[in-house]
């Protein structure tokens, strides 16, 4: 069984990494790494080329490891890496801490605050737990990448180079995690296995809001729900989508308890449930409506 490589070690010249700064006034940076200059893991500087640029037309950039959150490419996993802390920045939290104690003393109780005991942090202690959190995270993660390439690699065996970019660009879809990648290329490659082909989905084209089921049919214009609960009610068409429509109940008040006639509650209706209003759109329809839904809707 191989051994899993250490924390401090696993970032290789030649990975691609995915380095998103801890700062909000910073840019995700996306590269190849170039080389890991020495250093004490945790504060080293790391040489990246940019995506899309090359070294010899572009040159490179080098960034410190602590100002960032470092992914690595394996497959097509993004694997994050744990943060690592130096020992002058457990050196300068622990100070810190100190600071805060002896101000929290100060505040609670002024008269002894010199008196009061304050708790030291041990900076040594701190960089290993740091170090031990990022190994248990890297041993933990690596098996579950390896079954996830896995996977992926006896799917791209298994079919054309066509079908599998096809394949390849829907895993893509997907957060680059194998809790999401493991399911979808275990599911590709039982479909696959069973059928002996690709499993492909086709996705219906929606009709545009300009497009309505029935020529009658006008955006923002009145209609009968005519299945409507109780009795057939006026309502209002706020969009037409692929087979229902959008509409909004309007005219007077509903005073029977009933969740689908609520006031101001948007329902999805099947075409063959609405029919044209006789009176249309017109000043006589609008000044027979309530004040409060002429006023909302500006029919006023």
């Amino acid at each position: 069984m191989p051994l899993t490589p250490q924390i401090e070690d696993y970032l290789k010249p030649g990975d691609f990494i995915q380095a998103i700064p801890r700062s909000q006034y910073d840019k995700m940076i996306r590269g190849t790494l170039v080389s890991v200059e020495p250093g004490e893991p945790g504060g080293r500087e790391l040489i990246i080329v940019r995506e899309g640029e090359t070294l010899e037309r572009d040159g490179a950039l080098g960034i410190n490891e602590r100002a960032y959150v470092m992914s690595v490419q394996r497959g097509d996993i993004l694997l994050q890496l744990g943060s690592l802390m130096t020992m002058a920045e457990a050196t300068e939290k622990a100070d810190r801490s100190l600071v805060t104690q002896a101000r929290k003393n100060q505040k609670d109780f002024p008269l002894f605050a010199d008196q009061a005991q304050l708790t030291s942090l041990d900076p040594v202690a701190m960089v290993a737990r740091f170090r031990k959190s990022a190994q248990k995270e890297l041993e933990r993660e690596l098996p579950r990448i390896e079954e996830t390439n896995a996977f992926r690699e006896r799917v791209r065996g298994l079919i054309s180079q066509e079908d599998y970019e096809y394949v390849l660009s829907r895993a893509q879809s997907y957060p680059a995690n194998p809790s999401y990648r493991t399911p979808f290329w275990r599911k590709q490659l039982a479909h696959i296995e069973q059928n002996g082909a690709c499993e492909r989905v086709t996705f219906p084209s929606a009709i545009a809001s300009s497009s309505p089921a029935c020529s009658w049919m006008k955006l923002d214009g009145p209609a009968v729900w005519k299945s409507a609960p109780e009795r057939p009610i006026i309502v209002r068409l706020l969009f037409f989508g692929r087979e229902t429509v959008l509409v909004k109940p309007a005219g007077e008040p509903i005073r029977d308890y009933n969740p689908k006639l609520l006031e101001g509650i948007s329902l999805w209706l099947k075409p063959d449930e609405l029919e044209a209003d006789p009176r249309g759109w017109t000043p006589e329809w609008t000044a027979s409506l309530p004040d409060w839904w002429r006023f909302a809707n500006g029919a006023a």
